[in-house]
């Protein structure tokens, strides 16, 4: 999730979801859905200023 997370917010990406907005991200799952992967990593405590 680190360096997914670097990227995004390094490189101001913007993600849509093509779902519901509550994908499940797991080691398998992880790349079908960007913006819930980003969302997680917010809801776990990663922040834009660290």
């Amino acid at each position: 999730c680190k360096g997914f997370f670097k990227r995004s917010i390094q490189k101001n990406m913007q993600y849509v979801c093509h779902r519901d907005k509550n994908c499940v991200i797991n080691k398998v799952t992880r790349n079908r859905c960007h913006s819930c992967r980003l969302k997680k990593c917010f809801d776990v405590g990663m922040s834009k200023e660290s």
